[in-house]
């Protein structure tokens, strides 16, 4: 309990020593009592929720599967977001940017049923087709209508503010060309799907997004009971959801797990000399154990000379 010593009046005497000894442990059993009586019992409860009274961390857990504990070198990051929930809102506003844009201009007003917006499993689809009267393109050819380079240019203008990439395909209906061994189907739909590529990057959609361009000819009818519907001559603009989206609201609280490397250990100079002369002490060569038992070529033949020397003066 400690030393009753005062080291300037001297030794004390041991009776002193052992009665001092004896009522401060009877004094300090005293107070320790009264102070684990005094305080009340630590409730893990108190500071975790999840842990419900007189049971332990991992039994909270087993009894909670949903409560999440966090080590001191990791912390929670936020799934991604499987409805692309942020994906869907800027095709919602492209969408009715497009739209308003349509109403507004008299030349694009008559053609608002000429174009479509379509959730897929994949992104937003967009369809810019023929209708009854009101072609796209000039028959068999690539060239665009005026109101159809309008209505493609609008488009593109808002497809330049978004992030995602896209794919774009060409289709005609199931009318042949009357000489296909020179151009067909194939080459229309490719070439007015390629058409629809020149007018995006004119308006701003860089070339990195667009990760296809494909011509399709009747392959994909859009109405398969009537293959020569003007439906079915078309031009697809598929907007690709973005592969890892993370909701705009949880990228602040996106972590990684930094694990932390311990740092070298200072050593003195004297310390330094040591560690190396036992490095140079491990890696010195060893003698073998045939140089070690017998000794050395010259050794022996001096003992060979001194030898024959006292056998000479003997005989004398």
């Amino acid at each position: 309990m400690g030393d009753h010593t005062n080291p300037a009046a001297g030794a004390v005497s041991p009776e002193f020593v052992e009665d001092s000894s004896a009522e401060g442990l009877s004094e300090g059993g005293a107070a320790a009592a009264s102070a684990d009586a005094e305080a009340p019992a630590f409730d893990e409860s108190t500071v975790n929720p999840n842990v419900a009274a007189g049971s332990t961390m991992e039994e909270s857990e087993a009894l909670d599967p949903n409560s999440t504990h966090v080590g001191a070198n990791s912390q929670a990051v936020p799934e991604q977001d499987p409805t692309h929930t942020a994906d869907k809102e800027r095709f919602a506003a492209l969408e009715a940017e497009v739209k308003q844009a349509m109403q507004q201009a008299p030349e694009l007003a008559a053609l608002q049923e000429n174009i479509v917006f379509k959730e897929t499993d994949e992104g937003l689809l967009v369809q810019i087709m023929d209708q009854d009267g009101k072609a796209m393109f000039a028959s068999g050819k690539a060239k665009m209508n005026k109101a159809t380079r309008m209505l493609m240019e609008t488009l593109g203008a808002g497809l330049a503010k978004l992030p995602n990439d896209m794919v774009i395909s060409g289709h005609t209906d199931a009318v042949p060309f009357a000489n296909q061994t020179s151009y067909d189907n194939w080459d229309l739909s490719s070439d007015r799907a390629n058409a629809m590529r020149r007018v995006l990057l004119q308006t701003g959609v860089t070339q990195d997004r667009i990760s296809r361009v494909s011509g399709l000819a009747d392959t994909q009818l859009l109405n398969a009971d009537a293959p020569k519907d003007p439906s079915n001559r078309r031009i697809e603009v598929l907007l690709a959801y973005q592969k890892s989206e993370v909701p705009e609201g949880a990228k602040a609280m996106a972590t990684e797990t930094i694990e932390a490397t311990p740092a070298p250990i200072a050593q003195t100079p004297v310390e330094a000399e040591m560690v190396k002369e036992e490095t140079m002490a491990m890696e010195a060569p060893k003698a073998s154990v045939v140089e070690e038992i017998l000794p050395s070529a010259p050794e022996a033949t001096v003992l060979d000379e001194q030898v024959f020397e006292n056998l000479r003066s003997a005989l004398r």
